[in-house]
């Protein structure tokens, strides 16, 4: 027969194989786990900062009526969430809803050296503003491309085909003073600028004017830059008003949206018409509720001369209510519409912390006048100052109601006026609509911020008058009780929870304690009260202290 087949090699010894082949892919799928998280995690981040450069974002109104009412999952409410800290509300309300799925405003698509504007302003008064206006068109518009020649200018020589490549031109309009003085329009004095502005109306291309109102940033007249523009170009230039340019970021906003409207209707977006919005808008958030247990707001001068304006100003903008029957307010409503919440006084007895929460000061180009009226201006200031009333300044910059610089109005008050701290707040400037909405909110934020800081003062004040006398008063019932036992001796109180007496062997010995002969008198001070007589409380009534 046969041999038998030899028997199989036995296993190397120290190795499972069953073990080895689990442990291996237990290995590869905690690898692609960490693999697919690093992904996903580095996806989030990008959708976040996505999310987040999408809250800046110009975006269309949303009509109320015509808003989509549907079921959210827990994700897209997430996002909501996040969204609606942008529209100026705290909190998540339908308002917010509504504005968080509102859409985003956002460029057409050009073609790779084409433009959506073209930035023309001057190089000596007007760069940094030039600057700031292609950052901010940047921000709030999605996909624009703006022209700016620090960024995107290759060949001087062909500003003209840069122009025509480009479908609108936001013309920057700043200038300065001349040796003698006087304002100039450096924008039309710059042979650049001239070229841009001929290509652009020999070209057809839309033309949107910002004007720079800043005198220390280059601000001048309009009409100074209308009289040095050439006769054949004024008709085409200044087809439309020009745009304010501010710096404070609350005007700058509305400046911005004005000019992105401009610019939609520019591009000729379907539905250009329709109005759109900053997220960051100061008028969107709510208006102030200026509660105050005080009977005024403010108080106002008699002797400020136009300070009637500002409070016209503030109690149109102010929060409206009812008037309740057989309440007589200061200013009654004829027609039946609901009367402002705001408060104010011009009565001289009135301009004290107990009846006021600020004392509101207009500052324009009469305010420090000399005469008997600026005179009484300064002494109420005084008065205001010295009894810790807070001071709401107001900076007339409307040229049609006295306009002046800031340093003007410095130069004309009083040096001890000045001394006293009047100007330690920042005054809060008043421009022309639509940016006088935007001053008034403003004033209503700081008077519900100093209305809320005077009820917080008096409240902590209350309490902390409450505290001292709870505390003096124990203080003294604990002092009346220490008399009291030691007066009584030994016996005089038994030993508490029943417990027995402490043996004379383990007392402290004390000194004896010497008393004085008499009793000596303050020579100078208020008069003592009379001591008067009062039962110890752990004598059980048998003793009486004398309590001084």
């Amino acid at each position: 027969p046969p041999p038998p087949p030899p028997p199989p090699p036995p296993p190397p010894e120290g190795i499972n194989f069953p073990y080895y082949a689990i442990a291996i892919a237990c290995g590869a799928f905690l690898l692609l786990f960490l693999s697919l998280w690093a992904v996903m995690r580095r996806k989030n981040a990008y959708q976040t900062q996505i999310t987040f450069a999408e809250r800046e974002f110009a975006r269309w109104q949303v009509d109320p009526k015509a808003r989509r009412r549907s079921n959210l999952s827990g994700r897209q409410l997430t996002s909501l969430v996040q969204r609606a800290g942008c529209c100026g509300g705290d909190a998540l309300d339908e308002e917010s809803l509504t504005r968080s799925r509102a859409r985003v405003v956002a460029a057409p698509s050009v073609p790779h050296d084409v433009f959506h504007c073209f930035v023309s302003h001057a190089w000596a008064s007007g760069q940094d503003q030039a600057r700031s206006v292609k950052g901010q068109l940047q921000r709030y518009v999605q996909n624009i491309q703006v022209f700016l020649d620090v960024d995107n200018l290759e060949d001087i020589s062909r500003l003209g085909e840069y122009v025509g490549n480009s479908s609108a031109l936001v013309v920057f309009l700043s200038g300065s003073s001349s040796p003698l003085g006087q304002p100039q329009s450096d924008y039309f004095s710059s042979a650049n600028c001239m070229v841009e502005l001929r290509a652009a109306v020999d070209q057809d291309v839309p033309i949107l004017l910002v004007l720079e109102t800043d005198p220390t940033h280059g601000g001048v007249p309009l009409e100074v830059h209308r009289e040095a523009c050439p006769d054949e170009l004024a008709a085409a230039v200044f087809r439309h008003p020009p745009i304010p340019w501010h710096r404070l970021r609350d005007f700058q906003t509305v400046s911005l949206r004005l000019l992105i409207e401009r610019l939609l209707t520019a591009w000729r977006v379907p539905g250009a018409d329709r109005a759109i919005f900053i997220p960051s808008d100061r008028l969107l958030r709510p208006t102030p509720r200026l509660v105050t247990k005080r009977p005024y707001h403010f108080y106002h001068s008699p002797h400020n001369p136009g300070v009637e304006l500002i409070v016209d100003m503030l109690e149109q903008a102010a929060p409206r209510r009812a008037a309740p029957l057989g309440l007589q307010l200061r200013r009654t409503s004829m027609s039946g519409l609901p009367l402002s919440v705001l408060r104010s006084t011009d009565a001289l007895d009135h301009a004290n912390p107990a009846s006021v929460v600020c004392f509101l000061v207009y500052l324009h180009a009469e305010t420090f006048s000399p005469g008997d009226r600026a005179t009484s201006l300064t002494r109420e200031l005084q008065a205001a100052l010295h009894d810790g009333v807070p001071l709401l300044l107001v900076h007339e910059r409307r040229r049609a109601h006295g306009a002046a610089t800031f340093n003007e109005i410095a130069e004309a008050t009083p040096p001890a006026l000045k001394a006293s701290g009047v100007y330690r707040r920042i005054a809060t400037p008043v421009f022309d609509e639509p940016h006088a909405a935007v001053s008034a909110r403003l004033l209503l934020d700081q008077l519900d911020q100093l209305a809320s800081r005077s009820s917080t003062g008096s409240l902590l004040r209350r309490l902390s008058g409450h505290l001292g006398s709870s505390l003096m008063s124990s203080l003294g019932n604990s002092i009346a009780s220490s008399d009291g036992s030691k007066s009584g001796g030994d016996d005089a109180h038994p030993p508490p929870h029943g417990g027995a007496a402490t043996s004379p062997a383990r007392r402290r010995k004390l000194p004896p304690r010497t008393e004085p002969a008499q009793r000596q008198s303050c020579p100078a001070g208020p008069a003592r009260a009379a001591p008067r007589r009062q039962s110890c409380p752990d004598s059980g009534g048998r003793q009486d202290v004398e309590v001084v």
